[in-house]
This record gives structure tokens, C-alpha cells and sequence, in this order.
């Protein structure tokens, strides 16, 4: 038999078999890595607090699974190991990471790390709130004060611009 006649049928026979009956049904995961530099490098109490407060992640929602150590020195040039303490993150997909990212604990910690007030604590932790909850800025203006409201009110605000311009993104690409 001619090599022009039986080699065609053959690639598209093996080209065949490598397409899949179905699109996939489940995304790979995502890893999310967290490098932390300590203000004062190698304090052992800071990356304590680090590691204890990094597994309290796999608390929130659609986080998999977190992993958390201290960094192992290199000898290598390739290998940076300037930092104190690496997080990894699992998540099922994007969706699940972005609610973590969003997440008020999340929030609330970062915010703690930047060393913001009692008030920006406070609104971390209730941003969610008058979307989740049904609850209206007036009623945690009565419970928590002016300050912290407002804090509230212009998160959600930002909040929504943000998925807008997301939303417009994702259609327009």
C-alpha cells in the first residue's frame, strides 16, 4: 500500500482520538502564594502569629487547602529566601479564590497588617454586609457609629464599580 494513501487516514485516526468527546467539566486549580516579609526579619513571635493566622484561611469559603512555613535557606543565586513566611492557597477555581479575596476575614487581616484603625477593622469585617444580609447603611450607622458607615457604604460602592467594570471587561474581550 502507497505511504500517500494509508498516512493520511492514519494521522487523522490518531488526531481523532485526542480530542475529547466532551469540554472538561471541572477547571484546575488555583494556587494562590503568599511571600511575607517581616518588619523585623526573623522574629520568631511575627511568624508564629503569621502561620496560626494563615490557617484560620481554610475557614472561608472555597478555600481547598492552605500550606504555611517558614522560608528554607538557599545557597542557590536562583533562589530568593529573603522572606520569613510562604503561603500557598488552594482554591477549585477563580470564582472560589475571588471569595476569599473578598472575603471580610480576609479584609479585616490585611487591613490589621497595614495597621489601620479600629474603624477600618471594623468596616473590613462588615463590608459584606448590606449585600449579604439585607441590612441597610442606616441600621450599622445605628449599631457601629457615623465613621464606620461610611467606611461600609463606600466599600460597597467601590464594590460594585468593580464588578461592573468586570462584568464589561469580560463581555467586551
Amino acid at each position: 500500500m502507497n505511504p500517500k494513501t494509508w498516512l493520511p487516514i492514519l494521522l487523522t485516526l490518531l488526531l481523532i482520538g485526542c480530542c475529547p468527546d466532551e469540554a472538561p467539566t471541572q477547571q484546575n486549580p488555583i494556587h494562590h502564594i503568599v511571600l511575607c516579609w517581616l518588619k523585623e526579619p526573623g522574629n520568631a513571635k511575627h511568624r508564629a502569629q503569621i502561620i496560626e493566622t494563615a490557617h484560620s484561611f481554610k475557614e472561608i469559603p472555597g478555600v481547598l487547602n492552605v500550606s504555611v512555613g517558614e522560608v528554607i535557606p538557599s545557597e542557590r543565586k536562583i533562589v530568593d529566601d529573603s522572606f520569613d513566611v510562604g503561603i500557598t492557597l488552594t482554591f477549585a477555581g477563580v470564582e472560589e479564590m475571588n471569595t476569599y479575596l473578598e472575603h471580610p476575614l480576609q479584609a479585616a487581616l490585611i487591613l490589621a497588617e497595614l495597621q489601620l484603625d479600629a474603624a477600618s477593622l471594623a468596616a473590613a469585617l462588615l463590608h459584606d454586609v448590606p449585600e449579604n444580609c439585607d441590612i441597610r447603611i442606616t441600621e450599622i450607622e445605628t449599631r457601629f457609629g457615623l465613621e464606620i458607615a461610611k467606611l461600609v457604604d463606600g466599600n460597597t460602592k467601590l464594590g460594585k464599580l468593580s464588578k461592573k467594570a468586570s462584568a464589561e471587561i469580560a463581555t467586551s474581550g
